[in-house]
């Protein structure tokens, strides 16, 4: 234990600050409307009287100037890399010895001939030092060692007007970046924060994004009411309608300040002045530059993608049994029940006993796990536990712990000892997760419950919530590991996976997070929101910051967690949100948390959208792949589609689920609400009537059975067909909903991916494509399915396709594969066609046949 100890890192020299940070203040000067001549020279020195050293070496530059060392490298097509250091150190030495960065897995190796062929070396040009990678130029000016970054047309994208390097003696000075706003310039991102009650808005621009004292925190949101939290993550992710993304690669607590009229601050405690610049020039190609250096999301179970369904608490396997016989019962699907924590005996806050950390089932109430899995899981239904990353000192894991290591420990009269804690949940140590034997240990204590058949886990109180500000970690002091924690906590589980479960996907769900969680497929979730309108009247625009900065996967407790649902009808509009995010899961504290537990009328609405979402999945599957692919997340601002839209800026109410459907859920109580459509036509999902943007629908009718929903014209749907549960969908039978657009113009495809749902076989290439054309024509139009490409196991050997298309009137003929078929009903089991007068819409049902034919179907109005 000694040994370990001393091997571990010196204390660092973080000193937490209160909340707000005083940062505000203290650079107020900086960035006031014109940033002086003095203050320049209080923090680089001036020009005229410091001498410049620069050393050019292919695509990396470093400057010596007024005690800093500035490193600028062009990294690959797009991405700039930027180091501030100071140029000696203690003894005297050059401060290039650059720590590794925890979020940051992009290295030499990863770079492709692309990029060299477009990243230029440094050359001098009109007095300043200028680089270029692929369309992004950087340039350097020597006589004040000031980055300013362009496109190749020359327009300024960032500029930076004052940096500041915090000495390496031990003072509390903090880093700090300024950088000069664009007139118009928006700023998006910086991870998750619910802003307050009420609040849609969804840019940065006027504002302060601070964090807690170390940056991740459950903050209180709701003024008045014990135990609201919110999570507030730091991603720092900061992404720019000027078309790029400045990525703070520092994991310290941090202060971003956009109140002024043309520049912008950030600060840092503590860590490295180092930052990567990523160019778009939309922030679909930032995403995909940033995510390159920090890690793609992996694809999810597809059964993730359901309803997952979750309470505070079950509190036996006879609760858990009857939640799952009501869903069957009830015919809403849903794949998966989640169990808090109850299932491994509670804690002494909520009546149970001191077992967090204990992994292990409660022998009274949850007993016979294995065998009572296995019947959930007959039924369709995954099992998902809690856990907490704390051992109670009562349990022998924390002595077995505190033997080999694996706790955070603090400084004793006679050595090192675990830090004991003591709060709501007991009285124990912290797992030091950022140890790898610490995190393998963690992971070995799961394999049993693998075995009983739990499918996934849900990691709580990860900011973290409880822990003490001198504890040590292998990582470091607890300002040094704070923000990593929970990226640190989900590594282990994925890590652990990966080794004991290399054909299993799995599915983690966090409370807290760091850049690059996402490449550990991670989904975070807002943490205990009040069951009230105007808690759920932001989630929206939280749940579009976080995929802007880069994780896909969120969601928010549908209903809210605190307190009792305040109506029926919030748990509707709630539900509704929910059937349309990312992540789909009803919980709550104590209170009804599944649609059957409401009114009939709340329980067959909620029904209706739960089936829409299942309705869904293909659609939303190939959009996870699509995330996969580029770190395009599901849920999408407008701006990210339209960044010339002037209204889009700083909408947070309605967004792009996926690349093609515009939801714009209801808010606040009432059954109508402004619908904002960008340019473009779009079709109501429900009517087929088409409004053409960009446009407001003032008071726009929204009954609480419907959302207002409306699909891109040209786009096609993959659909789905209802079933229990997402295994008992069949793969053989798959509908595509087109919306044709105005004759004359040109055909849109779309492309279906499709693999196992469940193994990882898909990385290396085990999937397949379908591609869907649609052309119109002067009477009506036509959709082609193409063969499949590709292959993967379970892969249908026939499939029976069905196309479904929104007609205002009944159509004169529909063929299919150059046979006309006859109109007739759902009841017929041969090809045949029909229009439904109430919706509007058309049915077509082909023939099964092997997916090696090529399909084509034509419709005549």
């Amino acid at each position: 234990m000694a040994e370990r100890n001393r091997a571990r890192p010196t204390r660092s020299r973080y000193r937490p600050l209160p909340s707000p940070s005083p940062f505000v203040a203290q650079f107020s000067a900086l960035t006031g409307p014109h940033l002086s001549v003095e203050h320049q020279s209080a923090i680089l020195g001036s020009p005229s009287r410091v001498s410049s050293a620069v050393h050019l070496e292919g695509r990396r530059l470093r400057l010596d100037h007024a005690g800093v060392r500035l490193t600028v490298e062009a990294v690959a097509d797009g991405i700039v890399k930027v180091r501030r250091t100071r140029a000696t150190s203690a003894t005297g030495a050059a401060g290039d010895d650059e720590p590794a960065s925890p979020a940051v897995v992009f290295g030499a190796a990863d770079r492709t001939a692309a990029d060299d062929a477009v990243c230029e070396p440094w050359t001098e040009r009109e007095g300043r030092l200028v680089a270029r990678a692929g369309a992004l130029v950087v340039e350097v000016d020597p006589a004040s060692a000031l980055v300013t970054f362009r496109d190749v047309g020359s327009s300024v994208l960032l500029a930076e007007a004052a940096a500041h390097v915090a000495a390496d003696d031990g003072d509390a000075a903090e880093h700090l970046l300024a950088c000069r706003m664009g007139p118009t310039e928006q700023f998006y991102g910086l991870g998750q924060k619910v802003r307050g009650a009420d609040d849609t808005s969804l840019g940065w621009r006027g504002r302060v994004r601070a964090f807690g004292p170390f940056g991740n925190v459950r903050e209180k949101s709701c003024p008045g009411v014990a135990g609201q939290g919110n999570g507030n993550t730091t991603i720092p992710l900061l992404l720019s309608s000027a078309g790029f993304g400045l990525f703070l690669d520092n994991h310290y607590r941090h202060g971003w300040d956009f109140t002024a009229d043309d520049r912008w601050t950030v600060t840092a405690a503590a860590g490295e002045h180092r930052y990567w610049l990523c160019y778009g020039p939309d922030a679909a190609g930032v995403l995909q530059r940033y995510t390159r250096l920090t890690g793609r999301p992996p694809l999810p179970p597809k059964w993730a993608l359901g309803l997952l369904q979750s309470k505070f608490g079950y509190r036996s396997w006879d609760e858990v049994d009857e939640v799952a016989r009501r869903y069957r019962a009830s015919g809403i699907p849903c794949d998966a029940i989640i169990l808090d924590l109850h299932w491994f005996g509670g804690v002494p806050h909520f009546g149970g006993a001191h077992r967090i950390g204990a992994l292990e089932w409660d022998a009274t109430h949850f007993a016979d796990a294995r065998r009572r899995i296995a019947r959930l899981r007959a039924q369709g239904f995954r099992t998902i536990v809690i856990e907490e990353p704390y051992v109670d000192a009562a349990l022998p894991a924390f002595d077995e712990a505190a033997r080999a290591g694996h706790l955070a420990t603090s400084a004793t009269p006679d050595g090192t000892a675990p830090t004991v804690l003591e709060k709501w949940w007991g009285r124990g140590g912290i797992v030091d997760m950022t140890s790898p034997d610490a995190r393998a240990w963690w992971w070995r204590r799961h394999l049993p419950l693998v075995a009983d058949g739990v499918a996934g886990w849900w990691t709580d109180l990860g900011e973290p919530d409880t822990f003490d500000a001198e504890s040590r970690y292998a990582g470091g002091a607890h300002a040094d590991v704070h923000n990593l924690y929970a990226m640190e906590w989900a590594r282990a589980l994925v890590e652990g996976a990966a080794r004991d479960l290399p054909d299993e996907r799995p599915f983690v769900l966090t409370r807290a997070g760091y850049a690059g969680i996402q490449r550990h497929g991670a989904a975070l979730w807002s943490n205990d929101v009040m069951t009230a309108f105007e808690w759920l009247a932001p989630q929206v625009a939280t749940g579009l910051n976080v995929g802007l900065s880069g994780i896909p996967w969120w969601g928010t407790d549908v209903g809210g967690f605190i307190g009792p649902v305040a109506s029926d009808e919030l748990y509707c509009r709630w539900f509704q949100f929910g059937a349309l995010s990312p992540v789909f899961r009803p919980h709550g504290q104590e209170r009804p948390t599944a649609p059957f537990e409401f009114s009939p009328e709340t329980e067959a609405i909620c029904r209706r959208f739960a089936e829409l979402r299942y309705r869904l999945l293909p659609y939303l599957y190939t959009a996870a792949r699509e995330a996969h692919d580029t770190g395009l997340p599901l849920m999408r601002p407008l701006l990210l589609d339209d960044p010339d839209d002037a209204v889009a800026p700083d909408l947070g109410h309605e967004y792009l689920l996926g690349p093609s459907l515009l939801v714009a859920p209801v808010l606040h109580a009432g059954t109508t609400r402004n619908v904002y459509l960008p340019r473009g036509a779009w079709v109501d999902f429900w009517t087929g009537e088409t409004y053409h943007g960009p446009t407001w629908l003032r008071n726009f009718p929204a009954p609480l059975d419907t959302v207002p929903l409306f699909v891109r014209r040209g786009a096609v749907l993959p659909l789905a067909f209802v079933a229990p549960h997402t295994e008992a969908q069949p793969e053989d039978e798959l509908a595509v909903r087109v919306y044709p657009g105005p004759a004359g113009s040109a055909p849109t495809s779309y492309v279906l991916y499709e693999d196992d749902g469940h193994t990882n076989d898909y990385r290396e290439g085990a999937s397949s494509r379908t591609t869907v054309t649609v052309t119109p024509a002067p009477d009506g139009f036509a959709v082609e399915i193409a063969p499949p490409e590709g292959w993967y196991a379970g892969r249908p050997t026939s499939r029976r396709w069905y196309v479904e298309a929104p007609l205002a009137e009944r159509p004169d003929e529909v063929r299919w594969n150059g046979e006309v078929l006859v109109e007739g009903s759902w009841d017929a089991h041969v090809p045949t066609w029909w229009w439904d007068p109430a919706t509007r819409l058309l049915h077509v049902r082909a023939r099964r046949l092997p997916t090696g034919r090529e399909h084509r179907f034509e419709v005549r109005c």
